[in-house]
């Protein structure tokens, strides 16, 4: 979703028929709100969840086959310095392990990559999923103003030989605007939300989480010093819904 000057927060969801295959493309997308007044989402039960209907009519969770390992790749290229480069991995990796915890998803981390998620680069992706800290100008999804970072996860659609439809995860990305974040005060930006606690939100995204009007929850659009520093337990009910706990 776009962030918008006034902090509302919109999702948006696309699909793009494939030429001569039964397959689409479902695109999710969030960005999240980290100034101005707390955006409006969906999710009264603690947590919501990136959804697609299929030609059915059917809706059907956008998820990862959580028996699967997904692969992670960091670019690293805007973050100067040996050490800036240590911590921000650091972040990401212990990011990755709360939510594995949380999910019961598999990830195996396979090093650096100069890649920059785009908006139609996403077959190019070096990983199944990968984080990616930049400069605004290096990506077209909508960084700075409201919005320090960009979370997203893109699924499949095909048709089974049964007559039915199955959505599967196929990517996933994040992007962190890191001039904007490594001003943050003890990494902590403007309204006390921690850096870390921000990546494990955009990574939400990533894996099928949307936004929630519950501020008690990591997936809130406004990280603030009142937020939970992982994810809390409307975050990871929805966690367990696309998770292994889910199946197979």
């Amino acid at each position: 979703g776009r962030s918008d000057r006034s902090g509302r927060t919109t999702g948006e969801l696309m699909i793009l028929r494939l030429a001569a295959a039964l397959t689409a493309v479902l695109v999710s997308l969030s960005g999240a709100v980290l100034t101005g007044s707390p955006a409006e989402a969906a999710g009264g039960r603690g947590y919501a969840l990136y959804t697609a209907e299929d030609p059915l009519g059917r809706t059907h969770v956008q998820r990862w086959n959580p028996c699967d390992r997904i692969t992670v790749k960091v670019n690293l290229a805007a973050v100067p310095g040996a050490a800036a480069k240590l911590r921000a991995q650091r972040e990401v990796k212990v990011s990755l392990r709360r939510l594995a915890r949380a999910s019961g998803m598999r990830f195996r981390f396979t090093g650096r990559t100069t890649f920059v998620p785009r908006t139609l680069n996403w077959r190019r992706q070096p990983a199944d999923l990968v984080v990616a800290f930049v400069r605004p100008g290096q990506t077209n999804y909508p960084l700075a103003g409201w919005s320090a970072g960009y979370g997203g996860v893109r699924s499949t659609i095909g048709l089974r030989t049964n007559g039915t439809y199955r959505v599967q995860a196929v990517r996933g990305f994040v992007l962190i605007d890191h001039p904007q974040t490594k001003g943050w005060p003890k990494g902590l930006n403007r309204r006390g939300g921690s850096r870390p606690a921000f990546i494990g939100h955009e990574l939400g995204h990533a894996v099928g989480l949307d936004h929630v009007d519950d501020p008690r929850q990591l997936m809130h659009p406004a990280l603030t010093r009142r937020s939970p520093a992982t994810y809390a337990a409307g975050d990871r009910s929805g966690l367990r819904r696309v998770g292994r706990p889910a199946g197979c």
